[in-house]
């Protein structure tokens, strides 16, 4: 499972250069560098009904308009705990199923986004962490789906939220990684990035190729390990 990536400190220099066939610019309000986990605030990228890119912030950690919090969470403060456990366990949907799993199948025809990430790390086999990313250092993106969450109590507001697709792990990963052998599916293409994000396409049978674990070439690793105890 991978519960961590990251937008490097100095992206805002050079993003908007990645983001140029995107039609997007990137300002520091805007826009947020540094490690993303779990029900942190990400900026996602969408098409909108126009075809045209926006970006738009979610909530790591698909949130589906039917959830409730349970009966007796009734302060604000206790819908957000309930809120952010329940999503803690939705940051993840398998590619492969993502159009028949619930929660992730509500989504998956019309509302397809990107998280852009310039790296991602999971459970190293020599323990600590395994943090990957592309040779070139360019910035990628990680196809999504997303769901919007309308407040049904006083105190809490409505919500966005997003999950990743990931596929199967390729070569480097799967020597490299403890655990599930899975990684977060990578894109670089713009054109790979709309035909995701598109609603021409609706069908899994028209995106599935996408989900294809990226070239263990294209990818490097560096094994951060686990910091002793002071």
């Amino acid at each position: 499972m991978c519960a961590r990536y990251k937008v490097e400190d100095d992206f805002l220099e050079y993003g908007n250069q990645t983001l140029a066939a995107f039609d997007l610019q990137l300002t520091p309000e805007l826009f947020a560098t540094g490690d993303f986990y779990p029900t942190y605030n990400v900026i996602t990228m969408r098409l909108d009904a126009s075809e045209r890119w926006t970006l738009a912030p979610s909530s790591w950690g698909l949130l589906p308009a039917s959830w409730s919090p349970p009966k007796d969470a009734t302060a604000a403060s206790d819908i957000l705990k309930e809120r952010k456990r329940f999503q803690r366990d939705k940051i993840n949907a398998r590619a492969e199923t993502a159009h028949t799993t619930w929660p992730w199948k509500f989504s998956f025809k019309t509302q397809r986004c990107l998280m852009l990430a310039t790296s991602f790390f999971e459970p190293h086999i020599d323990g600590g962490q395994a943090h990957y990313r592309l040779t070139d250092h360019r910035a990628f993106f990680i196809p999504a789906l997303w769901a919007r969450w309308e407040a049904r109590v006083d105190g809490v507001d409505s919500v966005d939220s997003c999950v990743m697709l990931t596929t199967e792990a390729n070569d480097l990963v799967r020597t490299t990684r403890s655990g599930r052998l899975r990684q977060p599916v990578v894109l670089t293409d713009p054109e790979d990035c709309r035909r995701y994000c598109s609603t021409d396409a609706i069908e899994h049978s028209q995106l599935e190729p996408l989900f294809a674990p990226c070239d263990a070439n294209s990818m490097c690793v560096e094994h951060v390990p686990k910091k002793a105890k002071a």
